[in-house]
């Protein structure tokens, strides 16, 4: 064959090789994210969705050796690149069928999940197993196939495989960083998972046009005389086989752990997470050429351990420096956000402030400790080619064994390494990067030991060399352990815009200022986050962060004031939904633990009969004992706590509850994202008895205004009866909804334009509730007294919300967020930068549309003044918030409520209502209200009096005010004590 024709030969073969290299990233990128979903998004379940890709890969590989060395029967004289064809193909179907599956919910909403026996952990773990490991099949397989492929076509095998080896970690590398950061944000999953099936499709097209051009040279005779020169020195390379296996394990214990450490520093973005692993890859495919180094010397196997014993003791000595200097990780994350803020890419704010930052951190952390580990592979792999004749078998075996070792060293630091250490050293995360350059270490001393054996005088030389050179690494790292500083590591720096050099000093001066006054009291690397609380006494408060993000900010003394305390929001989180249930006896989940005040504050309350508290992090359970310890040792014995993923938690219990509390991270959080999506919502739905009542916590801060909306879509689209309220003063809104629907709400092109009788807030029973003692006591720390305190908070009604969302549906693409689209996941990281005061705006939105009260309102009188009485003082509520927190809009929604009031009762008292809420708000006017004289009003009740008398006294008529609350007095009235009390105010008695 002509020289320029082998050349394009081969480059067709190396780029076939890559394009599956790529699918297959590409695809498990995919699998890890849609089966946590069947089997939980914990650590050890997402382990075990890897380890079956690891396991089918290696297995893979030996498969398609034997199919191809013993071939008999149906396999006899198989032609390598037809096979390699057949491989894609396959590969391609399971990705095809995937994405259909995928699509359709098959895991989370399909007829699947109502199978009785998936009830059982071990059973979705070992199907979701089996489900990745039978495509890993054929692409393990590929490997083995691809080598066949070059030594058929005659070329040199060993150079060939090195190739083959560096291309196919190109095309990984491609499909991950295509996959991440474009695809799945752009497309969703099934798309991306069909786009992997593609590649798998365009790969196979090629190695069968390739068989065609070449088929003399690939003919059933020389497939038989491979298997013949095959069968004598087939016999797995023990040695080569333990080096390869401990430097995998070594190098996925790496990613391991500087996946939580970058999830810690940076926070636990789905983004983060993905260019720790662009990181770990291009790491491998800087190591590549190695193996082609080593084809081109005379003594391969002599120089192979040589090499071995240096690139392990090197990445021995990295490691161990970057332990050693792992406390300035903080100031890389500070540099290098402000070197990406001085960068003109103004169309790519994402790629700038977010995005750039973390690559360059990953580049200068992670690639180069990865590149020496994963030398060894390449090494060992060129020098064991070079020995035997069998070169497919000898690759198949190493590749085995390095897929056995990434299982183990994925699992080992993952599951047990960083937890374990965690409870026993400072930190666990530390002690493994110890461990692992441990490992490096017995690498570097075995193949430098089995060189001193094998080698001459001269060459033992070198072998003593890397031997003591271990050695000396080995006894410094004992005698001089690195400390963490668990603080400085916990503060969340890659959650925060640096722009300049002045914020970056600022934001240092602020850490260590923060130091004086604050300590860590407890900080544990758990299974799967990083769970640190820290203690500020001057301050009054005690901070819960998950992996560097603040999760709740609890006083420590009740009796002080602890201004930038979360307590009131956590205890409304429960205890909003329990006041608006229509049930008397509730049995109830809240899912997520957090500092134990959402579930605490319900587990005093009589009506809870039964309380279940799912939480995914184990060492958040230990960390909420630091949080008002004084109710902690009076808690419920009975509270069933869980450490579980709450999804899966729902998608196969059998129990349906009254009331559901869901409080998770933020959307944009690895994991978290996928409990605020459709099918979610659609399942918790489905778990609610009739009469229940769902509440879902949401951040208006670091969400920009369309995905809120996205959101608040997705959740009515399931749970149509949706009211939306603001606990004053906070930066959250607070979802609750009832398990009835709304008519037909989504039946009508037009804003739905009633409520039903079963999704109405009962005013009666909201006042009846909030009488209770262990209710009143709580809800007094919120500042709230009074059922129209309570409904102050409300900002949209189910008619409201709709008319929102309709308005926004006309002039935007407002969609929903899905298990398959992760609009939410992928679009909110970059707000994280963003400076803006996204609550005020987001509140403006939220405010934009009028909410009428009285068509969600029940269990109110009959009388028409009495309802407008009761709505005037919901409205003064929100008046008097109004004043207290300014740039909430609360000022027009007072005013919208007023006036509400004023149009179902037009009389004096519900326009003095007007005029005392236009005064509290700054505006002067009464809405339209026509004022009429106090002369109007002989004999005014209590009611009255004290509408009339705060107008009076508002317009500066303060005798007069006296006299109409003296005159309320007189006649009586429920309102009695209030008039006393404004009495006292207007004559300081």
């Amino acid at each position: 064959m002509p020289g320029s024709g082998r050349k394009t030969i081969e480059i067709a073969l190396f780029t076939s090789f890559a394009l599956s290299g790529a699918a297959a990233l590409i695809a498990q990128t995919v699998w890890q994210r849609e089966l946590v979903r069947l089997v939980g998004a914990t650590t050890p379940s997402a382990a075990v969705v890897y380890a079956g890709v690891m396991a089918g890969l290696g297995a893979g590989a030996l498969l398609g050796n034997a199919v191809l060395a013993r071939g008999g029967g149906l396999f006899s004289g198989v032609n390598p690149l037809r096979f390699f064809a057949v491989l894609e193909a396959i590969a391609c179907a399971f990705a095809l069928l995937y994405a259909v599956m995928f699509r359709a919910g098959t895991f989370t909403v399909g007829p699947l999940v109502s199978l009785s026996f998936l009830g059982d952990e071990t059973v979705r773990q070992a199907l979701a197993f089996l489900l990745v490991a039978a495509p890993a099949l054929a692409m393990g397989a590929t490997w083995p196939a691809a080598i066949a492929a070059a030594e058929k076509i005659a070329i040199d095998v060993g150079k060939a495989t090195t190739i083959l080896y560096a291309t196919n970690l190109f095309g990984a590398l491609l499909g991950v960083a295509s996959g991440a950061f474009f695809l799945i944000p752009s497309f969703g999953l099934s798309v991306t998972l069909g786009t992997a099936g593609a590649l798998n499709v365009t790969a196979s097209v090629i190695a069968l046009v390739l068989s065609l051009v070449v088929v003399k040279l690939i003919s059933p005779r020389n497939s038989i005389d491979m298997a013949a020169s095959s069968h004598a020195d087939e016999v797995m390379p023990q040695f080569d086989c333990l080096l390869v296996f401990l430097s995998a394990a070594a190098t996925l214990a790496l990613e391991v752990v500087f996946t939580r450490l970058f999830t810690l520093i940076l926070g636990s973005s789905t983004y983060s997470i993905g260019i720790v692993l662009c990181g770990v890859i291009f790491g491998l495919y800087a190591s590549s050429p190695v193996g082609w180094v080593l084809m081109t010397t005379k003594k391969a196997g002599v120089t192979a351990k040589s090499m071995v014993a240096f690139v392990a003791s090197g990445a021995a000595l990295l490691i161990f420096a970057e332990a050693c200097l792992i406390n300035k990780l903080p100031d890389l994350v500070l540099y290098f956000s402000e070197l990406a803020s001085s960068f003109k890419f103004q169309d790519l704010p994402l790629f700038r402030t977010f995005i750039f930052p973390r690559m360059m951190i990953c580049l200068y952390v992670v690639v180069l400790p990865v590149a020496f580990t994963s030398a060894v592979f390449p090494a060992v792999l060129a020098g064991s080619l070079k020995q035997v004749n069998a070169k497919t078998a000898r690759a198949s075996w190493l590749y085995s064994a390095s897929t056995l070792g990434a299982v183990v060293g994925s699992l080992g630091a993952g599951l047990y390494l960083i937890p374990a250490f965690s409870e026993r050293y400072e930190s666990g995360l530390l002690a493994s990067l110890i461990v692992v350059a441990g490992v490096c270490l017995l690498i570097a001393a075995l193949a430098a030991s089995h060189q001193i054996s094998i080698a001459t005088k001269k060459e033992k030389q070198s072998g003593v060399v890397f031997l003591c050179a271990a050695a000396i690494i080995g006894l410094v790292s004992t005698l001089y352990p690195p400390r963490a500083d668990t603080f400085l590591l916990s503060q969340g720096l890659g959650l925060f815009p640096i722009e300049n050099e002045k914020a970056a000093r600022a934001m240092r001066a602020s850490i260590e200022l923060e130091r004086k006054s604050a300590s860590v009291v407890f900080y544990r690397e758990g299974l799967n986050t990083t769970v640190t609380v820290e203690e500020m006494p001057k301050k009054n408060i005690s901070v819960l962060k998950s992996d560097g993000k603040v999760e709740a900010t609890m006083p420590q003394d009740l009796a002080r004031p602890a201004p930038t305390s979360d307590y009131p929001t956590q205890m409304l989180l429960g205890l909003l939904p329990y006041i608006l249930s229509p049930k008397d006896k509730l049995n109830s989940l809240v899912i997520g633990c957090g500092s134990g005040a959402t579930y605490g504050a319900l587990a005093k309350q009589k009506n809870v009969l039964n309380l279940t508290v799912a939480e995914i992090e184990k060492a958040v359970f230990e960390a909420s004992q630091f949080f008002l310890p004084f109710e902690k040792k009076t808690e419920r014995a009975d509270i069933r706590k869980v450490v579980c993923d709450a999804r899966s938690f729902l998608s196969y219990t059998a129990n349906t509850y009254d009331l559901i509390v869901s409080q998770p991270a933020e959307p944009w959080v690895n994991g978290a994202g996928d409990l605020y999506t459709q099918e979610f919502f659609q399942l918790v739905a489905s778990r609610l008895a009739k009469g229940g009542v769902f509440c879902q916590w949401l951040q208006l801060y670091s969400i920009d205004e369309k995905t809120l909306l996205v959101l608040l879509n997705t959740i009515q689209r399931e749970l149509p009866a949706t009211y939306v309220f603001h606990p004053h003063g906070s930066g959250e809104i607070l979802i609750v909804s009832f398990a009835q629907t709304i008519g037909n709400a989504k039946a009508s092109v037009q804003p739905v334009k009633d409520v039903s009788d079963e999704a109405k807030l009962d005013v009666a029973r909201i006042e009846k509730l909030i009488g209770e003692p262990a209710l009143k006591s709580k809800l007094g720390y919120c500042h709230l007294e009074s059922s129209a305190d309570l409904l102050s908070m409300l900002v949209l009604t189910p008619l409201s919300l709709d008319e929102l969302l309709w308005k926004k549906l006309s002039t935007e693409r407002i969609s929903v967020n899905t298990d398959d689209n992760l609009k939410s996941e992928y679009a909110l990281p970059y707000q994280l930068m963003n400076k803006d005061d996204r609550i005020e705006k987001n509140l403006e939105l939220l405010h934009s549309v009028r909410s009428n009260l009285l068509t969600c309102l029940k269990g109110l009188p009959e009388d028409a003044a009495q309802k407008a009485e009761f709505v005037d003082r919901v409205a003064l509520s929100m008046a008097r918030f109004s004043q207290k927190h300014v740039g909430e809009g609360l000022d027009d929604a007072a005013l919208a409520a007023a006036f509400e009031g004023w149009t179902l009762s037009e009389s004096p008292t519900t326009a003095a209502a007007c005029d005392v809420v236009s005064y509290m708000t700054g505006r002067f006017e009464t809405g339209g209200a026509s004022v009429k004289s106090i002369e109007n009003v002989e004999a005014p009740t209590a009611a009255q009096a004290f509408w009339l008398a705060q107008a009076e006294a508002l317009k500066g008529n303060k005798d007069k005010a006296v006299s109409i609350v003296r005159q309320g007095l007189a006649n009586g009235g429920p309102r009695s004590g209030e008039l006393e009390a404004l009495l006292q105010r207007l004559t300081g008695k």
